[in-house]
């Protein structure tokens, strides 16, 4: 069974919705829909995986402890996420005076992460306002997955998810009918 995605039809609905949220929210939810973090990744990232210098790092250091299995990786910034994390560095990091070694996800200097459970609940609640459906922080995974997919191949997906095995990453991706048609089309015009 295929994982559940937003569609490239909604895709600049639910983005526009994530703009909308306040800070730092509005940042875990981009991290999530534009580099396919997982959630629990995405709330134990510090400033300082994101800005280094006062600059911001020209891809996103996921460091072994804030990723699964203690597996660090590197994620290239999408043009949209870089302009997020340009301005949450204006509209919170800055303004709330925030350290290096803050959480991203931090309300407050020194303060708690938003939680996984608050997360998975506001992106619940922007599903089924914006789009009519459910979705949850996974599903935004699964998109960003089958975004990169359609523009690259498997292997890149799996290195930029953080798997060990490319069956885990054939898991989380699919071609949708669409792009499955065009494939055998332009199989059919090189055999003619």
């Amino acid at each position: 069974m295929a994982p559940k995605i937003v569609t490239a039809s909604d895709y600049p609905k639910l983005r526009s919705a994530f703009c909308a949220a306040p800070w730092p929210l509005r940042l875990c939810l981009g991290l999530m829909l534009e580099a396919g973090l997982r959630v629990g990744e995405t709330v134990k990232l510090a400033w300082c995986d994101v800005i280094a210098n006062g600059l911001i790092r020209p891809y996103l250091e996921i460091p072994s402890s804030a990723a699964k299995r203690n597996q660090e990786r590197r994620v290239p910034w999408s043009a949209w996420l870089r302009t997020e994390i340009a301005s949450a560095v204006t509209h919170h990091y800055i303004s709330k005076d925030f350290g290096p070694l803050h959480y991203i996800a931090a309300n407050v200097p020194n303060g708690r992460p938003i939680t996984i459970r608050t997360i998975e609940r506001k992106v619940a609640i922007l599903g089924n306002r914006e789009l009519g459906a459910k979705i949850t922080p996974h599903t935004l995974r699964h998109t960003y997955a089958t975004r990169l997919l359609a523009v690259s191949n498997l292997r890149v997906v799996q290195e930029a998810l953080g798997h060990r095995r490319i069956s885990t990453t054939a898991i989380y991706t699919h071609p949708d009918m669409n792009t499955v048609a065009e494939a055998v089309a332009r199989l059919d015009r090189q055999t003619s």
